[in-house]
């Protein structure tokens, strides 16, 4: 039977589910060469705010799927939208609102599927004011396709709004923006940050004619006071690795990959024969795991290699809970490293300032005690 990765992409969510149950183009060096560095400015503060660590599915109780908040002078910028982020925004003290850029770093749904939430909201609060600010959203190929889905799907219950005159018609102009993102480097800029982008190996084991475009992006983020590198889901990759040289902060996923194995042959195994998936199948999901996901000991040898100053870790998957005794998998990275390896939870808060080494300092810092009315 030939490789079923089409059936992968169909039934590897499915699976998980069950298991729960039981190359940059131009390097960074180069960039930074290519454009001046963001000025410091007097009190600049870049914070990094978990919203959601869970690597997914299924839905977990005390994790928010991925999402990470990144505030630089209060200015406030969103990398994937998991199920979860609108409402962790607030939990964590911001207006959800406020949020006016979105980065989106692949399309798979446990990384994108409150992008329609946050979008809603965004066109329920554009009444409340005169001038209402844009969002704006970028990604690989399928954003801008993704976001004119999202407008067409968000058209029912507010064109019933519409209907009955409680709000001008559907769909709000010039609301949206999305862009879609098909090369590496450099893509966006404003007055607080840079960002900079470089294709993974996330879809590594896809056929070409089956990848059909699809790009799993890594991000490099610089503020006046820090670089920070944020992977979305990424396998070993050179170019990842490239993209890290010498970042302040590291927000990584990891994947435990003998206990992930563990659980999907328990889980598998405690079925009846005909009720499992063709041994192809499974052989091609257990290649997604190890292939397109970072192990632990991936995570530090990509944390060494490229010098970075601090490792945050986040999309944790259902094998963490499966068998807590193994520890956090922040403990099991840091052996060998002498930098500061943080382990994600969701609404952690993290502070980062530069330093007189010349790098930056980070500290976890604690959530603003305002609450939203």
């Amino acid at each position: 039977m030939a490789r079923p990765l089409n059936l992968l992409r169909t039934v590897a969510w499915a699976v998980l589910g069950l298991v729960a149950l039981s190359n940059l183009a131009t390097s960074p060096a180069t960039a930074q060469t290519a454009a001046p560095a963001l000025p410091a400015q007097p009190g600049s503060r870049t914070q990094i705010v978990l919203l959601g660590t869970a690597g997914g599915p299924p839905l977990r109780l005390h994790r928010a799927e991925p999402s990470t908040l990144l505030v630089v002078d209060g200015r406030l910028y969103l990398f994937d939208c998991g199920l979860g982020a609108v409402r962790q925004s607030m939990a964590a003290g911001f207006r959800p609102e406020d949020i006016h850029t979105v980065f989106l770093t692949h399309h798979h749904p446990d990384h994108t599927l409150d992008l329609v939430g946050l979008m809603g909201n965004a066109a329920f609060m554009a009444d409340a004011g005169p001038n209402p600010q844009k969002l704006k959203i970028y990604g690989p190929p399928g954003t801008v396709a993704f976001t004119d889905a999202a407008i067409t799907y968000l058209g029912v219950p507010f064109g019933q709004f519409a209907a009955e005159n409680l709000r001008p018609p559907w769909p709000p102009r010039g609301l949206f923006q999305a862009h879609d993102v098909s090369s590496d480097g450099l893509f966006y800029s404003d007055d607080k940050i840079r960002v900079f982008a470089t294709e993974n190996s996330h879809y590594s084991q896809m056929k070409p004619a089956e990848r059909q475009g699809r790009i799993a992006f890594s991000y490099r983020i610089e503020t006046p006071d820090a670089v920070i590198v944020i992977t979305g889901d990424t396998g070993p990759s050179a170019a990842v690795t490239k993209l890290a040289e010498g970042a302040d902060v590291l927000v990584t996923e990891a994947m435990d990959m003998p206990s992930m194995e563990a659980l999907i042959d328990r889980t598998f195994t405690a079925r009846p024969v005909d009720k499992r998936p063709p041994p192809a199948a499974i052989q091609s999901i257990l290649g997604h795991m190890r292939f397109e996901h970072l192990d632990l000991p991936e995570v530090r040898n990509l944390a060494a290699a490229a010098k970075v100053r601090s490792v945050i870790v986040t999309h944790i998957g259902p094998e963490a809970d499966a068998f807590p005794d193994k520890g956090t998998f922040a403990a099991q990275i840091q052996q060998g490293l002498k930098i500061p390896v943080m382990q994600g939870r969701d609404l952690a808060r993290y502070c980062i300032s530069g330093s007189s080494a010349g790098g930056s300092a980070i500290v976890e810092c604690p959530l603003p005690q305002t609450v939203l009315p």
